[in-house]
């Protein structure tokens, strides 16, 4: 493990820190994501590598912009096993889903929020519920899908929760929330 300071996770992502510990890792989530099936960046395969070598996935995720949060947590799932498919542009009406997740057992609809600031009860009882909404919409667009559930998955460290059956993830709990996905079947509202 690599102990990381903030300025080393951010001349990491800058490609100006490089250790022969940070170069191994970042040598193998290359070998995990051929350059012919991602989209991700080497920032976003730069973060992904600080996280596998123990930096915290928050804080990882403070040096990234919107964007580049959204593919670090597609770069995050793919890495814990999941298909992943980004940016689902849906018609009438129009609406996006930012990651579709997909394991043999179960798909998720994640919708990937890079808020700074803290967010009250209201603003996650929106996004879940519009996440939810694009879900169901999926699912009726989409034949042979997995059951499906929702996810949105937060930058700010919030209490992970449960809203109306759509889990709130702050990034600091997705490695968690992901190995422990069947515990919560319970919780999830899946369609």
């Amino acid at each position: 493990m690599v102990q990381f300071s903030e300025q080393k996770i951010q001349k990491f992502l800058a490609g100006e820190y490089v250790s022969e510990d940070t170069q191994k890792a970042l040598i193998f989530i290359k070998s995990e994501f051929p350059s012919a099936a991602i989209s991700e960046s080497e920032t976003v395969l730069r973060a992904v590598a600080a996280v596998q070598l123990g930096a915290s996935p928050e804080t990882v995720s403070k040096f990234l912009g919107w964007r580049d949060f959204e593919m670090f947590c597609a770069g995050f799932l793919r890495a814990s096993g999941f298909s992943v498919t980004e940016n689902i542009n849906l018609t009438k009406p129009r609406m996006q889903i930012d990651i579709l997740a997909r394991s043999p057992s179960v798909a998720l609809t994640v919708d990937c929020k890079h808020w700074r600031h803290g967010m009250g009860t209201a603003a996650l009882a929106q996004a879940a519920s519009a996440q939810t909404e694009r879900a169901k919409a999926v699912r009726r667009r989409m034949a042979g899908l997995e059951p499906l559930a929702v996810v949105v998955l937060v930058f700010v460290d919030v209490e992970a929760r449960f809203i109306d059956g759509a889990a709130v993830v702050p990034i600091r709990a997705l490695r968690g929330f992901l190995s422990d996905l069947p515990s919560f079947s319970d919780l999830l509202e899946f369609y």
